[in-house]
């Protein structure tokens, strides 16, 4: 089942089960055989608890208010105990092209140093154990998804859920213009996140133009993401190359580079942002209004 609201069903019954078809898809993974990629099964893991965790939060009318919080606690929790093994197995990818973008800028000696200590990092987290023990957890979240006792909503519930999630993402996109910090700037990759999953959900309103919308979210998010990654490797350089540093060898020269390179990625970003968040989130929402309404109708 694809990763969409079928508009001709009514809002609830449509959301369950592409609810329990997206943790059906996670729990599927995890009982997979484990391939020599375990980054790439990390990622796709991820990613599933999220866009299960998006449509939840368009669900939120319908469920009663604990309920709501607790699944989505559990499917945080869920994401949160893979996120540090992700995190440390991107971080030799962002080594990576960063030094592909730079040829003959910093002595190889102080890549290989740097590697060496990343590999270590990446052994460490254990990206399998990471993934042992949430089969379970997300199995039960998706048998319990077929018990909820839902409420019926409207579809103007739902637009009214969307409107929240672009007015919080905004929001953060307002805060981290005014402090580029790395916690504002990974907030609101967070809630582009949100309205690109969101926007894929409601893409039947209009296939063509919703499709286009989120492929430019999703452009955001990948900026922010390589953003957030160097900030990771910064953070880890600085600690490797400071007076008590695991690398014999100065770091300064990478640690500039990726400075450099968040600078680049940033400007991308706020000029992406400036047209994804540059209306008023109630015309936003009348506006997917009549375009759902309008397909509806059509159907």
């Amino acid at each position: 089942m694809s990763y969409r609201l079928d508009l001709d069903q009514q809002p609830v019954a449509t959301a369950r089960q592409t609810l329990a078809a997206q943790l059906e898809k996670a729990v599927s993974r995890l009982e997979g055989e484990r391939g020599h990629d375990a980054a790439a099964q990390l990622h796709d893991v991820r990613k599933d608890l999220k866009k299960s965790r998006s449509l939840l939060r368009l669900m939120r009318p319908a469920l009663p208010e604990g309920l709501h919080e607790g699944e989505m606690a559990t499917l945080r929790e869920s994401a949160r105990a893979i996120s540090a093994a992700r995190d440390a197995d991107a971080l030799p990818v962002t080594l990576t092209r960063l030094r592909e973008r730079n040829v003959g800028r910093v002595p190889k000696r102080t890549y290989v140093a740097l590697e060496a200590l990343l590999a270590e990092r990446v052994h460490t987290a254990g990206a399998q154990e990471a993934l042992a023990g949430q089969v379970d957890v997300l199995r039960a979240a998706c048998e319990r998804v077929e018990g909820w006792p839902l409420r019926e909503i409207s579809w103007v519930e739902i637009l009214d859920e969307f409107q929240r999630t672009y007015r919080r993402g905004r929001k953060a996109f307002g805060r981290a213009q005014r402090q580029s910090s790395v916690d504002n700037l990974h907030e609101w990759r967070k809630r582009a996140k949100d309205l690109l999953y969101q926007l894929s959900l409601l893409q039947a309103a209009w296939p063509a133009v919703l499709e286009a919308y989120a492929q430019q979210a999703h452009r955001l998010t990948d900026l922010l993401g390589d953003d957030h990654d160097l900030a990771m490797l910064i953070s880890v350089m600085r600690d490797a190359g400071g007076p008590a540093g695991e690398v014999p060898t100065p770091m300064d020269p990478v640690v500039a580079l990726a400075e450099h390179r968040r600078l680049q990625l940033q400007a991308k970003a706020w000029r992406l942002g400036e047209r994804l968040y540059g209306e008023p989130p109630k015309t936003l929402r009348r506006r997917m209004k009549r375009l759902v309404r309008i397909a509806r109708s059509q159907a």
